[in-house]
């Protein structure tokens, strides 16, 4: 009867170690469905219903905790109107130890609950660490049955293994994500650093300890005439560059002004320095290549023009100084002219008395005397040139006065503020400076209508008057070069409602099409070294636009010449309204 009964307990434990066996089966193969970066969620949902089918729980929890600080946080309940009686039992389990003591020995509690149920915990570790706990109530006959607690131990091993894994591929993930994003900022770090680089106008070249070029930006290839980098990659800088000797190398040179010498020839001045910087565990060279070949050809034109502003000054001042000698040499020209026209008519009486003396054979002898000192003298000769040369000395006279006061009016400082001005008086006083640059190849003709004064800075415009004027001499000496030929420089003025036309021709060889607005810019010119600055046209636009609100423009057909188009506004500004007195159109004689 026992071994009967004992038979039937056999048969019993092994049909539930069957069963056991296919719950954990089963649950592996659900787990195996679970993508790895499902939610912990997802898993306790999956572990709940297999636990309630295997071990007829009523109610599960989970808790993910902080095994030092026994700090946990309810991650899933099922069904979870049991939160408040879940959140109860754990904190009594928590105040009285049990819940520390199932954590330390990774052992299944099973103690009774208030409401008489059972309450089941079970730790939820790894051979890496404590993840959880498992929290269930069950019925008040629960058997908690060795096998039970065995089979409730190793589902909690898969369980705390498969939440492991879920926190371990986020957590991978994550960091995947942190990575890729750290590799888009470091892409986008050195793609601004190599933009910027490229772009800098500043020649930059990176040398390793031998003094080979590494790397260099567009500017600096650009500056050497480089076809491209690869030309001068892996070259020896002083080779490829410059000759800085073993400063450049170690990277301690200073600003330092040399001379390079582009692939095409030309010598550029460039400032030069080099810094000391660590790359790869190794000291490589910073060098630094600024252009200042214009700067110094700058320099060079402001020297040249305060020499030529000190050189105006003292021309002013000895004009000034001239024009008092001028006044007497005049007034004693105008005497002698006056004195000789009276000894003229005395001549002639003196004449008629010698013609009576010769008829007395007593006297006859001194008037043939008279005669021959007088053609000694070659007095017709005197009395036919002398009224002409003093003209000519009226005229030279008259000459030097309106240089001279051309010369203080055109160095006369201009006042702060703008003041009314005679543009047709400015323009004719410019053209009696500017002569020498036009009178061999160019005559001049003038056309100045009834203009009223102009709210302006007057030495600005004298500037502007001067420098359109240079420049059309010097276009209509490109085209008759030497030839004895002369062109025209035509200046015309008017209004036009309530600005100013002022428009300067010439006959010269023209502005070609494609400099377009080019011929503004500072700098530029199309003249030999030494004729031209490039600084003309962009100084009297800046002056016409900038300070006047004005415009300049220009119409020009190659071969055929250019008319360049001032318009001022009368008022100083663009928007005056104002009506103003009249100026004359009087202009020197000298001009023309």
């Amino acid at each position: 009867m026992d071994d009967g009964k004992d038979l039937d307990d056999i048969g019993l434990l092994q049909t539930r170690h069957l069963q056991s066996l296919e719950a954990i089966l089963s649950l592996d193969r659900a787990l195996a469905t679970i993508p790895q970066d499902a939610p912990t969620e997802t898993i306790l949902k999956t572990v709940d219903v297999h636990l309630k089918q295997a071990l007829n729980f009523q109610a599960i929890a989970f808790f993910l905790i902080n095994p030092n600080t026994f700090a946990h946080a309810l991650a899933f309940t099922d069904p979870p109107e049991e939160k408040a009686a879940f959140s109860r039992e754990t904190d009594q389990a928590i105040e009285t130890g049990i819940f520390g003591w199932a954590l330390k020995r990774n052992q299944a509690l099973v103690q009774m609950a208030e409401d008489s149920r059972r309450f089941v915990l079970h730790p939820l570790t790894t051979p890496r660490s404590t993840i959880g706990m498992l929290a269930a109530f069950a019925h008040p006959d629960f058997n908690a049955s060795s096998s039970a607690l065995v089979f409730l131990s190793v589902i909690m091993s898969k369980v705390a293994l498969s939440i492991e894994n879920g926190l371990l591929h986020a957590e991978l993930r994550a960091h995947n994500q942190q990575l890729m994003q750290a590799v888009v900022q470091l892409r986008d770090s050195e793609s601004r650093l190599t933009t910027v680089l490229e772009k800098m106008p500043v020649g930059v070249a990176l040398l390793d300890p031998e003094g080979r070029i590494l790397e260099l930006n567009e500017a600096l290839r650009t500056m050497i005439g480089a076809a491209s980098k690869e030309e001068v990659i892996s070259r020896k800088c002083a080779d490829a560059i410059c000759n800085s000797g073993s400063d450049c190398i170690r990277g301690n040179q200073a600003d330092r002004e040399q001379k390079i010498v582009r692939k095409d020839g030309k010598d550029l001045t460039v400032l030069h320095s080099a810094h000391a910087i660590e790359v790869g565990g190794a000291t490589h060279s910073l060098c630094i290549f600024f252009d200042i070949t214009r700067r110094r050809a700058l320099e060079a034109d402001l020297n040249r023009a305060r020499k030529l502003e000190a050189v105006g000054q003292l021309a002013a001042g000895i004009a000034h100084e001239i024009n008092t000698p001028a006044q007497f040499v005049g007034d004693n020209v105008q005497f002698l002219s006056s004195a000789f026209a009276d000894m003229l008519a005395l001549a002639t009486a003196y004449r008629e008395a010698v013609a009576k003396v010769a008829a007395d054979p007593a006297y006859a002898h001194l008037a043939e005397k008279v005669r021959a000192i007088e053609e000694g003298a070659d007095l017709a000769y005197i009395e036919q040139n002398a009224p002409a040369a003093c003209d000519r000395a009226h005229e030279g006279i008259a000459r030097i006065a309106a240089i001279v006061g051309a010369m203080k009016e055109f160095a006369h400082p201009d006042q702060r503020e703008k003041t009314p001005a005679d543009l047709n008086r400015a323009l004719g006083t410019t053209l009696v400076i500017a002569r020498n640059e036009y009178k061999y190849v160019a005559d001049v003709e003038t056309d100045l209508g009834d203009i009223p004064a102009v709210l302006c800075h007057v030495g600005d415009m004298n500037q502007v008057f001067l420098n359109l004027l240079v420049n059309a001499a010097h276009a209509i000496s490109d085209v008759v070069k030497g030839s004895g030929a002369k062109g025209k420089i035509c200046v015309r003025t008017r209004q036009d409602d309530n600005r100013v036309c002022i428009e300067i021709s010439d006959t010269g060889c023209g502005i070609p099409e494609a400099l377009g607005e080019r011929i503004y810019d500072p700098f530029f010119t199309t003249k030999e070294v030494g004729r031209g600055s490039g600084q003309g046209l962009a100084i009297a636009r800046s002056i016409v636009v900038d300070k006047h609100g004005g415009s300049l423009s220009y119409d020009s057909e190659v071969g055929q010449g250019t008319t360049f188009k001032i318009l001022l506004p009368i008022g100083g500004t663009a928007d005056a309204d104002r009506t103003p007195e009249p100026c004359s159109a009087t202009v020197p004689a000298e001009s023309t």
